[in-house]
């Protein structure tokens, strides 16, 4: 004959107890690894864009004929180079895709005016150049970004009178309660070099 008798209270107490343990432990490890998961995230994605940003500023400053102290180069200035602000100008491009010292087309480098968090690359092109214009978004994580203009000794000297160009970015980015920064700096000579 069996015993059909079923469980006791204390035996279901136990037994349910147990089981909200477990499931409280599981839930607080998802959640830890799920917060974990968007920390990295979000490093990575600050990472691979701070090393994009530097990258441009690098090709822009090597590719460039020197630095110009405003843009547009005649009249009321739009831009103006500065310790947050770079101007460039880039040799035009002909018709046959030539690079051209004839004409010029001219790159800036700063913060969005509205928007500060924001660097923009735009490029501005001659009438007569075949490049194309752009007003490109390098970074929405921006904190700081400074410009040193500094002669072939690394000595500081005026923009229109400089042969490098030395600049550090900041990033940051909010991931859930805390602030993510990170940084990046480099001395680029001019192309005239």
């Amino acid at each position: 004959m069996s015993n059909s008798r079923g469980w006791s209270l204390l035996e279901v107490l136990i037994a349910v107890t147990v089981a909200a343990v477990a499931g409280g432990l599981i839930i607080n490890l998802l959640v830890s690894s799920g917060k974990l998961f968007v920390d990295q995230s979000a490093q990575i994605s600050q990472g691979l864009s701070l090393n994009q940003t530097q990258l441009e500023l690098t090709e822009l400053i090597k590719s460039s004929s020197g630095i110009v102290s405003q843009y547009p180069t005649q009249g009321t200035p739009q831009y103006i180079t500065d310790q947050n602000t770079l101007v460039v100008k880039l040799p035009g491009i002909t018709s046959s895709g030539d690079v051209t010292d004839i004409f010029f087309d001219y790159a800036v480098i700063e913060a969005d005016f509205e928007k500060p968090a924001i660097l923009r690359k735009q490029i501005f092109k001659d009438s007569q150049s075949f490049r194309k214009t752009e007003n490109k978004v390098l970074s929405v994580n921006l904190k700081s970004l400074s410009f040193s203009y500094l002669d072939i000794n690394n000595n500081a000297v005026t923009p229109d009178q400089a042969l490098r160009v030395s600049f550090v970015i900041n990033l940051s980015t909010k991931s859930g309660f805390s602030e993510k920064e990170s940084s990046g700096s480099g001395t680029v000579n001019l192309k005239n070099i």
